[in-house]
């Protein structure tokens, strides 16, 4: 079993490359993380949601020692929300005469 030791000084090391290349993948990923998130923020104010719904960026790194290599990923994701409803009858609720569904039926039948 190899006993390598990880000092401090290696760890900062991997801290900047994981900074370096995060900021890389942020600056080059920044056109369509805006663009998702405005077309978000747009679809929110036109049904009376959140005004700004927040953009959520997640970071990932890998180290690998014995491959000598750290991988950095990025995601993103902006929530979109669609949303309907719809009264369930109470089946222990008769309907009323001429209500029928929430509507009011005239004596022809329609409402």
């Amino acid at each position: 079993m190899n006993n390598t030791h990880i000092t401090n000084q290696r760890m900062d090391a991997f801290i900047t490359s994981i900074a370096k290349q995060a900021k890389e993948l942020l600056h080059e990923r920044a056109d369509d993380m805006l663009a998702s998130w405005q077309e978000n923020i747009e679809e929110s104010q036109n049904n009376d949601d959140k005004k700004f719904p927040p953009l959520k960026v997640s970071i990932g790194a890998t180290v690998d020692i014995e491959s000598a290599k750290i991988d950095v990923e990025i995601k993103f994701s902006s929530t979109f929300k669609s949303k309907s409803s719809v009264s369930l009858p109470d089946p222990d609720q008769p309907e009323l005469f001429g209500i029928m569904n929430g509507e009011i039926i005239t004596e022809g039948g329609e409402s």
